[in-house]
């Protein structure tokens, strides 16, 4: 079906009162968060001043008034920011112009807030107009194909690549507003949609051999451009996200609050928590309670390699290899092992609901020898 595509033409100033009475929104699934410099915000403006063309701005309309930008968050960003005095200039070459009087006047424009400027070229960027496409009834994959089209050799970042191809986006961003990532997850990873290709990379991890994983981008970018999920699948990825995070609570228990603060970080950074997902499954598979998987955290992640130096090793360059997927799994996999074989997990289960201290205090909490070095111990590369 054609795209039904219409236009319409606004000044900046009216661009920059609307930008802040809610008529435009960036909330569709595949914005990008603001990454635009000051260098280039100040170009922009430069060639608002001096009349050079500005691309047009792409759109979704939405409830008849609102306009829900696909292209041009940015420039939008840039023009009302400079407006509102936000940044002043840099960069950017002094102008020649003519005042109202119809004198030639010349102008340094560097360092230059708007209110500085005089107001022939204040009124030069608040009258310039700029063209907006909008679309009305786009379909959320007709949405991910035009945004793709767009950005076609535009300098995204490899996640925003991912997230821009990939053709399960609808049910990847509903899962990405489980609270394991609103919780754990800063704001800025969040308005970049971190979140995004580590749900896929927890489908993997459920639904391929671990032979096969592997999260390399020529790998990583025909996943995220072919595969849907099925209802089971993404059941299946938001009930391990639910272990996750009732794990990550459950810590919050632990008798020993500074090795719980690092325990719960190092869990639920990227590589960790990827690693983790076939040995929550099992916890899930096998009805082993928080509180144990979060002792089994500890064990996991209280020596200062982390696990092991193997493990450890696995996680520097190039964790996003099949052989260090690999080597992550079977250093975890020893833990487990020793771990579970120490454990009466009917015993666990059977004091679970009791008051009495003794039993609720179980020898595998009662761990000595945390190194001084485990709070300060560097992150891993992300894969």
């Amino acid at each position: 079906m054609a795209l039904n595509k219409a236009n319409i033409t606004w000044s900046c100033k009216q661009i920059t009162k609307m930008a802040g009475n809610g008529t435009f929104s960036f909330d569709n699934i595949i914005q990008r968060s603001y990454v635009w410099e000051q260098t280039r915000k100040s170009n922009l403006i430069h060639s608002l001043i001096e009349g050079y063309p500005v691309p047009p701005f792409y759109a979704k309309k939405v409830d008849g008034r609102t306009y829900d930008f696909l292209d041009g968050k940015q420039r939008i960003n840039a023009i009302r920011g400079f407006i509102e005095n936000e940044y002043y200039l840099i960069g950017v070459p002094e102008i020649t112009y003519t005042d109202a009087e119809g004198n030639e006047q010349t102008e340094w424009l560097e360092g230059k807030y708007f209110k500085d400027l005089p107001e022939e070229l204040q009124d030069a960027i608040k009258d310039y107009h700029l063209t907006i496409y909008y679309y009305e009834d786009i379909t959320p994959e007709q949405v991910r194909i035009l945004f793709a089209k767009l950005n076609n050799g535009k300098p995204l970042s490899t996640k925003e690549r991912n997230i821009a191809n990939c053709v399960d986006i609808i049910t990847v961003s509903d899962i990405g507003k489980h609270e394991l990532f609103q919780n754990t997850m800063t704001e800025k990873a969040l308005a970049t949609r971190k979140q995004l290709p580590i749900i896929m990379k927890v489908w993997m991890m459920l639904n391929e051999d671990i032979d096969d994983v592997s999260f390399e981008s020529k790998v990583f970018n025909e996943v995220m451009q072919e595969t849907k999920m099925s209802d089971a699948e993404r059941d299946e990825v938001v009930s391990v996200l639910d272990k996750i995070y009732a794990i990550y609570n459950a810590l919050e228990e632990y008798d020993n609050a500074k090795v719980a603060k690092a325990v719960r970080k190092k869990m639920v950074s990227e590589t960790h928590m990827i690693s983790l997902v076939p040995w929550i499954k099992q916890a899930i598979d096998e009805e082993i309670s928080d509180k144990l998987m979060g002792d089994f955290m500890v064990e996991l992640f209280r020596n200062g390699v982390i696990v092991s130096d193997a493990y450890s090793d696995a996680c520097k360059g190039g964790s996003a290899k099949n052989t260090n997927v690999k080597r992550r799994h079977e250093e975890i996999k020893k833990v487990w092992d020793r771990f579970f074989d120490d454990v009466d997990l009917t015993a666990v289960d059977e004091h679970e609901d009791t008051d009495d201290e003794e039993v609720e205090k179980s020898d595998i909490e009662k761990y000595d020898g945390i190194p001084s070095d485990f709070m300060n111990e560097p992150e891993e590369a992300d894969m």
